[in-house]
C-alpha cells in the first residue's frame, strides 16, 4: 500500500514538473498560477486583518461594558427617552401607539390610555422598565369600558 501511493505521488509531481517547464507554455503557466497564488495570500492577509478588527472592537466593548457596569451615568434628556420609549416599546413591539400617551419627567415615564386588557397593560409597563433611561414608571392605563385610574380618584375626592 505504502509502495502504490508513493508512486502515485512520484507520478503527479511528475506531471506537475513537465507541466510547469514545458519549454512552450511552461512560462505562462508559471506566469499564471504566481499570480493566482499571491490573490490568494492577499486575500487571506485581508480577511485575518478584517478579523482582528473585528475581535478588536468586540474586546473594546466588552472592557466598556466591565468600566461602566453598576456606575449611574448622569440623568438622560426627557425627549430622549421618551424618543426610545416609543420607538423601542410602541415601535418594534407593535403595541398600540395612538391609544397610549407618554410623558417622561426626570427619567420618569408617565403612561396614560385604555388598552384591550390587563394582561396587555401589564406587558407595556414590564417593556417600559427595560428601556434605558426610564427610571420609573407611573402608570394610568386602564381597560376600555373601565374609568382611567386619575378621573377615579378625582371623583372619589370630589
Amino acid at each position: 500500500m505504502g509502495k502504490v501511493r508513493t508512486l502515485l505521488f512520484a507520478g503527479a509531481a511528475g506531471a506537475a514538473l513537465m507541466y510547469f517547464l514545458d519549454p512552450d507554455r511552461g512560462e505562462g503557466r508559471r506566469a499564471v498560477a504566481r499570480d493566482r497564488f499571491s490573490g490568494l495570500v492577499r486575500k487571506g492577509k485581508i480577511n485575518v486583518e478584517r478579523q482582528a478588527r473585528y475581535r478588536e472592537g468586540q474586546v473594546e466593548g466588552l472592557m466598556h461594558q466591565v468600566k461602566t457596569k453598576g456606575r449611574e451615568g448622569p440623568a438622560e434628556d426627557d425627549i430622549v427617552v421618551k424618543d426610545r420609549v416609543e420607538s423601542q416599546v410602541f415601535g418594534r413591539r407593535g403595541f398600540p401607539k395612538g391609544q397610549i400617551n407618554a410623558e417622561v419627567v426626570e427619567g420618569r415615564l408617565r403612561l396614560d390610555g385604555e388598552l384591550e386588557s390587563e394582561a396587555e397593560i401589564s406587558e407595556v409597563i414590564n417593556e417600559c422598565r427595560s428601556v434605558q433611561g426610564v427610571r420609573e414608571v407611573e402608570s394610568y392605563l386602564h381597560v376600555k369600558g373601565t374609568m382611567a385610574p386619575s378621573k377615579a380618584s378625582a371623583r372619589r375626592a370630589g
